[in-house]
């Protein structure tokens, strides 16, 4: 339908009408690149702060583990 209306456009000559669906075209991909990538470095703040997490984990860990061979 888009495609449809975008042609007769270009039919009638009616260059306004092309620019302006051309625009919404462009702006269109231009908003859904930009969701993207924003998704994206939304989740790898995610994976960060879960690598942080198992890290200070593992160092908790390895602590507790240095304190109880000190005891022994």
């Amino acid at each position: 339908m888009i495609l449809r209306r975008f042609t007769q456009h270009i039919k009638e000559q009616n260059w306004f009408a092309v620019g302006l669906d051309m625009m919404v075209v462009i702006l269109g991909i231009f908003f859904g690149l930009q969701v993207s990538n924003w998704q994206g470095s939304l989740n790898e703040q995610r994976t960060a702060e879960e690598y942080l997490h198992r890290l200070d984990d593992d160092l908790q860990a390895d602590l507790n583990n240095i304190i109880q061979r000190e005891i022994f």
